[in-house]
């Protein structure tokens, strides 16, 4: 179910692309203190995250919940030029209140909801923002805001086990960036 969610933010949030193409966009389950993030994100110049929804379950019946939850962005804009071109923008470059902006825009009433695999969700509604960093890193200029959504739903378990975990498919890109996979694996997992 948090799957669903999340993967629903994700999709929603690809609209993003439209007006800045080079975003990158992704679902992020690490600590925000992580070095690699950092990295990554230095080397997209523009990004939001979207972590792991979080919340409380509550029992409605025998296997139907309500879902009462956060669902956060981290967005982050790296510009080259001074901290109020990072925040405020250039004729170039989105800023990170731009980019917040749009992503309150697309998420906000924004209905998660999957009735075939029993989630009803009530559209999000944006609670927290945060100003989370802002100044220089290294040679660029970073500004990171956060902002919350609060969902609520309804979710019914299912009542099958799911589909089994038949192996793991790994691919390998030798060229960043370019989407052509050059090798791959297959690991099959057996059941023990």
């Amino acid at each position: 179910m948090l799957d669903l969610i999340e993967s629903a933010v994700l999709d929603r949030l690809q609209a993003l692309k439209e007006i800045a193409p080079r975003i990158d966009i992704a679902g992020y389950a690490g600590e925000l203190s992580d070095g690699d993030l950092l990295a990554k994100v230095a080397a997209a110049g523009m990004a939001v995250l979207v972590l792991v929804p979080s919340g409380k379950f509550t029992r409605r019946s025998n296997r139907r919940f309500s879902f009462d939850g956060v669902v956060r962005l981290v967005i982050f804009v790296r510009q080259a030029r001074g901290q109020s071109e990072t925040r405020m923008g250039t004729a170039g470059q989105l800023g990170s209140y731009a980019l917040w902006d749009s992503c309150v825009r697309l998420l906000t009433d924004f209905h998660p909801s999957n009735e075939a695999a029993g989630l009803s969700a009530d559209g999000l509604v944006p609670t927290t923002y945060n100003n989370l960093v802002n100044g220089k890193a290294e040679r660029d200029y970073l500004s990171v805001l956060g902002q919350s959504f609060a969902i609520k739903a309804d979710w019914t378990v299912p009542e099958d086990a799911g589909e089994p975990l038949l192996g793991i498919d790994l691919n390998y890109y030798l060229k960043p960036g370019d989407d052509l996979i050059d090798a791959s694996d297959h690991v099959p997992l057996e059941n023990t």
